[in-house]
């Protein structure tokens, strides 16, 4: 069970992370072009990025709006943005502008994402400007899908293109992108610590070693939540420095101590079996933090008992399908032949520590060795006599 020094020795940790760069990164400026013709499609698009979660005011969104036909000067401008998005509507025929748009678009050096309003690429009316569309990344916003389907298709398009760095400026700037961004951030985290949990819960199976790895454990899985915490209130638009926003997540970081805690009883418990609710509880707890930390920088409300319950359920049961993968694919590279022909680092360091072994080492190096007989050289005559 913890003890409260260890709560406040977490807490000491977390206050000397260094968040600069997270920081850095989330005042970045993300830049994009919307180009097509002043009709309802590029309407729309402007409205799927700019509506969404906003208990915090989003940051003024950097985009350029670009009528066709497309201009050279307009086209050099163009270098300067990060995403590039040309708006179809697939109940029209592509026309000329759209055309010559497309093949100066396709050659520059930035990232175009064809937003085609429909469930097609639309096709040209003259067979003299036939467009290659499908060699562009697109995404075809269904008219009769609802507006929370439609904004998911376009900012997962978009942020398959966006840089990841600028991932969370861009959901600073882009309200529309913000559910998406968290969404990637949570998996990835949890993912990252359910590995982690798994890497270190191999030595952790032997009894002499698992204090102090324990605790290398426990400081890392607990800084990788901390900063999913901060990264998911930075991609929800909050301002603030990093321990005030934290400190309103304590109880959540705690809870997520607990969990670990949980996780090592099992392994100490269960020597050999305990390593998959270990990294299932990594998971599961690092999913739950991050969960716990978007419902509250997206609306400010506290998850109940009743839905934490079920969401724990739900997450764990993922992170046993990771810890299944996870072990799965350690036999696998143990049975391919190389590595099979080591013996792990838990056999190793078993029999070094196997008391058995010490005497056996012990009284070989003190036995009596066995006198050498030495045998009377050959004289000189046997050996002429010989050759």
């Amino acid at each position: 069970m913890s003890r409260f020094s260890d709560v406040t020795n977490i807490w000491s940790t977390i206050k000397e992370i260094d968040v600069r760069d997270i920081r850095d990164q989330a005042d970045l400026p993300c830049r994009i072009a919307l180009l097509g013709h002043a009709t309802f499609g590029r309407d729309l698009i402007m409205r799927l990025l700019t509506l969404g979660a906003q208990r915090f005011p989003a940051r003024t969104p950097q985009v350029s709006i670009i009528d066709l036909p497309l201009g050279r000067e307009q086209a050099v401008d163009l270098n300067r943005v990060d995403l590039v998005l040309l708006t179809l509507d697939a109940s029209q025929a592509l026309s000329y502008d759209e055309f010559l748009a497309y093949e100066k678009l396709a050659i520059l050096p930035i990232p175009l994402l064809i937003a085609v309003w429909g469930t097609a690429l639309p096709k040209s009316s003259d067979s003299t400007h036939q467009a290659d569309l499908q060699a562009s990344p697109a995404v075809l916003l269904d008219p009769q899908s609802d507006p929370a389907t439609q904004r998911k298709a376009l900012a997962k398009a978009v942020l398959e293109l966006v840089p990841e760095s600028l991932h969370i400026a861009a959901a600073r700037r882009y309200p529309g992108l913000r559910s998406e961004v968290t969404n990637s951030l949570l998996s990835s985290v949890a993912l990252s610590n359910a590995t982690f949990a798994f890497t270190s819960g191999l030595p952790e199976m032997i009894p002499v070693l698992n204090l102090p790895l324990n605790a290398a454990d426990m400081l890392v899985l607990t800084k990788n939540q901390a900063l999913l915490a901060y990264r998911v209130a930075l991609a929800m638009g909050a301002e603030g420095d990093f321990s005030a926003m934290i400190r309103e997540l304590l109880p959540v970081v705690g809870g997520g101590f607990l969990w670990r805690q949980l996780a090592r009883q099992l392994v100490g418990l269960i020597p050999g079996i305990g390593l998959l609710p270990k990294v299932a509880v990594a998971y599961a707890g690092t999913f739950v933090t991050g969960i716990a930390a978007w419902r509250w920088y997206e609306r400010g409300e506290l998850i109940s008992k009743a839905e934490l319950q079920s969401l724990v359920k739900t997450a764990l049961e993922e992170g046993r399908q990771r810890a299944k993968a996870l072990i799965g694919n350690r036999k696998s590279a143990d049975n391919d032949g190389t590595p099979a022909t080591k013996p792990r680092l838990r056999q190793r360091l078993g029999a070094l520590l196997n008391p058995k072994n010490w005497f056996k080492a012990i009284r070989g190096r003190f036995k009596r060795k066995p006198k050498q007989v030495h045998q009377p050289a050959e004289s000189n005559d046997q050996s002429n006599s010989a050759a």
